[in-house]
C-alpha cells in the first residue's frame, strides 16, 4: 500500500486546529462526497442540490485538500442553517478528497461523525474521462491518451512538497487503497458506496437520501459532464471532443487495473459483505468487459 508521507507529523496540529469545531445542530448531518473524480460526482452534486432538505455547494470547494480550511465550511453550515430551518444535511462535494490522504485525515479530525459518500467507476473509463477533461481544457495539448497513461504510471506513489500525490490518471483508479484508508478513519455505517454505472441506469438517489436521513423523493435528475460518452474517432478541438482510445491502450490499462480490482473484490468480501447499498462486487466484476465497451 502507498505510504502516507509525513502524515504522523501533521496529526497533532490537525487535531489542535480542528478541536474548536462544534456542530451547529445536534440533528444536522454533515456529509462529504469524496470521489472518485470522473465517476458521476458532478451529476450527484447537481441532482442532490435540488432536494429542499440538502445544502450542497454549487462548485467543488477544495477546503480540505489544497488547504486545511474547516472553519470556512463550518461558517457556511451555520449561516445556511440560520437562513433555512428546513435544511437537514450539509455537504461538500470535492471528488479529489478520497485520493488525497491528508484531506481524509483533515475531514476525520474536524468531523468524526460525518457521512462519507463514494462513487466508483470502471477505472479505465474514469482515466479516459479525466484525459478528455484535460484535453478540452487544453492542458494536454499534443498528448495522446496512451502517452498520458505511460507518463502517469511513473508518478504512482510520489508526492509533491505539499505532501499531495502527483499525477492521477492511473492512481485515482486504484480504489482499494483509497477505500481501505477511508474505512480506517470512519465506521462503515457512516460510509455509502455506489457505482456510477448502476446509478446512471436509473438516475435514482433514493439510497443516498435515506443514508443522509432526509425525505426520499423524486428528483428531476439528469446526467452531467458526459464528454467521454461523446467520444469520436479523431481529435477535434473545435468540437470539444477527444480522440477515442485504441484497443491496445484500453486492453493494456485494463490489464494493469485487473489485480487492483481483484484486491478490491477481496477487500469488499472480507469487510463489507451484506452492508452495501449497491452490489459493488458485481459492478467491479462487470468492469472486466471494458474492451467490448469500446464499440458500444
Amino acid at each position: 500500500m502507498i505510504k502516507i508521507k509525513g502524515t504522523l507529523q501533521f496529526m497533532p496540529q490537525l487535531c489542535l486546529a480542528f478541536s474548536f469545531i462544534s456542530s451547529c445542530s445536534a440533528k444536522a448531518v454533515i456529509f462529504f462526497i469524496v470521489g472518485a473524480q470522473k465517476s458521476g460526482t458532478t451529476s450527484m452534486r447537481l441532482n442532490l442540490r435540488q432536494h429542499p432538505e440538502i445544502h450542497l455547494q454549487r462548485e467543488e470547494s477544495h477546503l480540505f485538500d489544497r488547504t486545511a480550511n474547516a472553519t470556512a465550511f463550518q461558517n457556511q453550515v451555520e449561516r445556511k442553517s440560520k437562513q433555512n430551518s428546513k435544511l437537514k444535511a450539509f455537504g461538500d462535494c470535492t471528488p479529489s478528497y478520497m485520493w488525497q490522504p491528508l484531506a481524509m485525515y483533515r475531514i476525520r479530525s474536524a468531523y468524526p461523525k460525518a457521512k462519507i459518500i463514494i462513487s466508483l467507476r470502471n477505472p479505465v473509463w474514469r482515466a479516459y474521462s479525466q484525459y478528455c477533461m484535460g484535453f478540452e481544457k487544453q492542458t494536454l495539448k499534443g498528448v495522446s491518451f496512451n502517452e498520458a497513461i505511460v507518463a502517469d504510471i511513473q508518478k504512482i506513489g510520489k508526492f509533491n512538497q505539499a505532501n499531495m500525490p502527483v499525477g492521477g490518471f492511473v492512481s485515482r483508479g486504484i480504489y482499494v487503497e483509497q477505500i481501505e484508508r477511508t474505512y480506517s478513519l470512519f465506521p462503515k455505517e457512516q460510509i455509502h458506496i455506489s457505482c456510477q454505472e448502476q446509478v446512471q441506469q436509473t438516475l435514482k438517489y433514493d439510497d443516498i437520501l435515506e443514508f443522509l436521513g432526509v425525505s426520499v423523493m423524486d428528483l428531476n435528475t439528469t446526467m452531467h459532464n458526459t464528454r467521454d460518452m461523446r467520444r469520436d474517432n479523431t481529435s477535434d478541438k473545435s468540437a470539444g471532443t477527444c480522440a477515442r482510445p485504441n484497443n491496445e491502450t484500453v486492453s493494456a490499462l485494463s490489464a494493469f487495473f485487473k489485480p487492483w480490482n481483484e484486491f478490491l473484490l477481496i477487500w469488499v468480501d472480507l469487510n463489507l459483505s451484506g452492508s452495501m447499498h449497491y452490489d459493488i462486487s458485481k459492478c467491479v466484476r462487470d468492469w472486466g468487459t471494458v474492451v467490448s465497451y469500446l464499440n458500444a
